[in-house]
């Protein structure tokens, strides 16, 4: 974990980016307690608590990348309420993997970690002018 908290900018997971950006620290189960009562699941976008997805006029874009030095991690969207919603596992991106999602009606975008692991993915937000 020495790698996650060296990690002092985004310039490591989207080089020279002018769109907004962030990080998220994904944990797997029984890696600390998190300020969620869901153990596992992070989200990238969105939130557990989002009954009615929003939709957009103009296409909005997910980037997403796991850091190079990171662990597995799988993606996966939500549609409604974390407690009564469908999860949809896309798939795992493995250390410095990237994939685009458009986000059109979904309540989140969430990724988790095998249990006692954790890795930080950056995201980057665009949608067409």
């Amino acid at each position: 974990m020495d790698k996650l908290r060296s990690l002092t900018s985004l310039s490591e997971i989207f080089a020279d980016s002018s769109r907004p950006s962030y990080v998220v620290r994904v944990r797997g189960p029984g890696v600390g307690p998190g300020p969620w009562p869901w153990p596992g699941i992070n989200f990238l976008w969105g939130s557990g608590n989002i009954s009615v997805p929003p939709s957009f006029d103009k296409p909005v874009i997910l980037h997403i990348r796991n850091l190079v030095s990171g662990e597995d991690v799988t993606i996966g969207t939500l549609t409604g309420p974390l407690t009564t919603g469908v999860q949809t596992a896309i798939g795992v991106l493995q250390p410095g993997d990237c994939l685009s999602i458009q986000i059109q009606g979904f309540s989140a975008i969430y990724a988790t970690c095998v249990a006692g692991l954790e890795t930080l993915v950056g995201c980057l937000q665009n949608s067409s002018r």
